[in-house]
């Protein structure tokens, strides 16, 4: 069996609930809602985890934490998916959504001086005219990724 992209599981979840819970506007809502009792479950996986419950003690692993918040995350993709149409729509919402928030991410790393791949010292930026106008920026690890950077043969250019 081959495995689903995320946005297939999704979508054969979606239909599945439509099929058993037409998408009405009270359907919606549950599904908003069920995000809430997932989170809740994550949260108890992470106490049980951690054993800070001294009554219960360690009742979870790691992997149950991973589990609930892997749950989390479909769960909120379903729910998007029955907000935006289908999970096709939901999947182009995340992909504006993440492109939005990783240029500004990218803009705050940057501000602070730090290498983009590292978090350390300040990164190695060339600044060159793009054929099709504009410029870019090719950016370099510092000094302290160089070396595992260029024997892996990586450089990422990210436009500005």
């Amino acid at each position: 069996m081959t495995t689903p992209t995320f946005t297939q599981h999704a979508a054969a979840l979606l239909a599945w609930l439509d099929t058993a819970n037409p998408r009405t506007e009270h359907e919606i809502s549950m599904r908003i809602m069920k995000i809430g009792e997932e989170f809740g479950e994550a949260v108890a996986a992470y106490i049980g985890m951690t054993g800070q419950n001294p009554r219960k003690g360690v009742t979870h692993t790691l992997d149950d934490l991973t589990a609930e918040l892997c749950d989390v995350i479909v769960t909120a993709m379903v729910a998007l998916a029955s907000v935006t149409g289908d999970a096709e729509q939901a999947g182009q919402h995340i992909d504006r959504h993440l492109t939005k928030r990783y240029t500004r991410l990218l803009e705050r790393i940057r501000s602070t001086g730090r290498c983009l791949l590292c978090l350390g010292a300040k990164e190695i930026v060339t600044r060159r005219h793009h054929p099709g106008g504009g410029w870019h920026d090719i950016i370099q690890p510092c000094p302290v990724c160089q070396p595992a950077a260029v024997n892996a043969a990586v450089a990422e250019e990210v436009p500005w």
